[in-house]
C-alpha cells in the first residue's frame, strides 16, 4: 500500500507526507505486517493567535541571591550587569514572572513511523495481534522551561533573547519576565509495544466476549533543545512539570454477557 499527500499552509506553507506499508499472509493463523509513514501536524489556531499573557513560573533564578551559582561572565549572558551580580534578590516565594502565547513563525511538525506486528486468528475464536511502533518527531511545537531558558543562556548562550531583566536585574519583580512563547523546538521520540485480544466464549445460554489492550511504553523521550544533553527527558513511567502521566504499562479490559 503507497500513499502520498501533499498540503499548502497559507502561514507556514508546503508539507508533504507518504506511508508505504506491506502485509504478507503465512497461513489461515497468521499474518504479518510493516509500515513506514512521514506525517505532520500543522500548528494549531491557539499555537498561533492564542493572546500574550504574563504568568508565573515556579523555579530558581541561579543567577540570583548573594552567592548566585553560576559566575558572573554567565549571568551577564542573561542580562545581569557586572554591579548586579550577587546584589539581586530572588523571589521569596520561588516564583518569577514569564510571558507565553502564540508564534505566527511556527512551521508543522515532521514524523516517522515504523510499525512491525503480527495479527493471529487462534483457536477457539480468539483473535490477537502483537505490535512494535516507534514514532520520531522532530521540529515539535512547544515550549523551553523557564529554568532550562536560563541554564542554557548561562552555560551555552542560546535562547538569551527569551531573557528580560528589569532594571534591577530582577526576574520577579515588575518589569522582568522570561519569554516562553511557542515554537518548533524539540525533537522527540516515542516506542512501545501494543497487545490486543479478543474472543468470545460460549456460556450458560449466551456469549461471554472479552476484550483486552495492553500497551509496554519503551521510550517517551523528549529533547527540548537538540544538541543539549541537559534537555532530554524520558518520561516514561514519570509525572511532573516535563511529563504528562505515562504509565510503563497500561492495559484495559472490557467483558460483556448477551443473550
Amino acid at each position: 500500500d503507497v500513499a502520498f499527500r501533499s498540503s499548502d499552509y497559507n502561514l507556514s506553507g508546503k508539507s508533504d507526507t507518504s506511508r508505504i506499508s506491506m502485509s504478507y499472509v503465512l497461513n489461515d493463523m497468521a499474518k504479518f505486517r510493516l509500515g513506514f509513514n512521514t506525517a505532520e501536524r500543522a500548528p494549531s489556531i491557539a499555537d498561533y493567535f492564542i493572546p500574550e499573557s504574563q504568568g508565573l513560573w515556579t523555579g530558581d533564578d541561579k543567577c540570583a541571591g548573594t552567592t548566585p551559582e553560576y559566575t558572573q561572565a554567565q549571568c551577564a549572558n542573561t542580562g545581569m550587569t557586572a554591579a548586579q551580580y550577587g546584589k539581586v534578590t530572588k523571589s521569596p516565594a520561588s516564583q518569577y514572572y514569564n510571558r507565553g502565547g502564540g508564534n505566527l513563525n511556527l512551521i508543522p511538525e515532521e514524523a516517522e513511523t515504523t510499525t512491525l506486528g503480527v495479527v493471529l486468528d487462534l483457536p477457539k475464536g480468539i483473535s490477537a495481534s502483537i505490535d512494535y511502533w516507534s514514532i520520531s518527531m522532530e521540529k515539535a511545537i512547544g515550549t523551553v522551561d523557564e529554568e532550562t531558558i536560563i541554564e542554557v543562556c548561562a552555560t551555552l548562550n542560546i535562547l538569551c533573547d527569551a531573557i528580560n531583566r528589569n532594571a534591577a536585574g530582577s526576574l520577579w519583580l515588575a518589569g522582568g519576565w522570561v519569554d516562553d512563547k511557542v515554537q518548533n523546538v524539540a525533537e522527540k521520540v516515542w516506542e512501545g509495544v501494543d497487545v490486543v485480544a479478543s474472543g468470545d466464549f460460549d456460556l450458560a445460554r449466551g456469549t461471554l466476549s472479552v476484550n483486552t489492550t495492553v500497551t509496554h511504553l519503551l521510550t517517551k523521550e523528549t529533547t527540548l533543545l537538540p544538541g543539549v544533553e541537559s534537555s532530554v527527558t524520558d518520561c516514561v513511567g514519570l509525572w511532573n512539570n516535563n511529563c504528562f502521566p505515562s504509565p510503563e504499562t497500561r492495559s484495559n479490559t472490557k467483558v460483556g454477557f448477551s443473550t
